[in-house]
């Protein structure tokens, strides 16, 4: 079984037509997040992944789907979530943004060694309201702020 999900810090079930938050990055850039499941995969996977456009089924710029070996989590069905899957646009570029409620697929591919494809799966979702990303805020003064620390919250 391969499947795709969402997720940060968690593997998460999406269904068809969900709505998914999109995280505005500190680099100007915006995603949504990526996970994926395979039970036959091993503890080590090549997976490419990507956001296309459900009018036509081609990707969005900048049209290169996103590739590497990942970490699966072993259980009862093993998984890697906090992938990035980048959406088009710039926070400096917002014509080519694509704004709240558009639908796009996220499409992903569990490849085997010698490159040819052992699973494929997509879903569609519509994107939701954008969230600034960053690390959670702490209420604790003494860790907050501090080197690898999360930032103190502020009212």
């Amino acid at each position: 079984m391969f499947e795709i999900g969402t997720g940060e810090t968690c593997f998460e079930r999406i269904e068809d037509g969900a709505t998914r938050p999109v995280m505005a990055g500190p680099q100007g850039g915006y995603h949504l997040w990526f996970a994926v499941g395979c039970s036959d995969c091993g503890a080590r996977g090549r997976v490419r992944y990507s956001v296309k456009d459900p009018a036509t089924g081609d990707l969005f710029p900048p049209g290169v789907p996103q590739e590497g070996m990942i970490e699966l989590l072993p259980g009862e069905f093993p998984h890697a979530f906090g992938l990035i899957a980048f959406r088009p646009g710039r926070q400096w570029e917002p014509a080519a943004v694509l704004k709240e409620g558009t639908h796009v697929i996220l499409a992903a591919e569990a490849r085997n060694d010698d490159g040819s494809r052992k699973h494929a799966a997509q879903v569609e979702v519509v994107l939701g309201a954008t969230v600034a990303w960053g690390l959670p805020c702490s209420d604790d003064p003494a860790i907050c702020d501090a080197p690898v620390g999360a930032p103190c919250c502020t009212d």
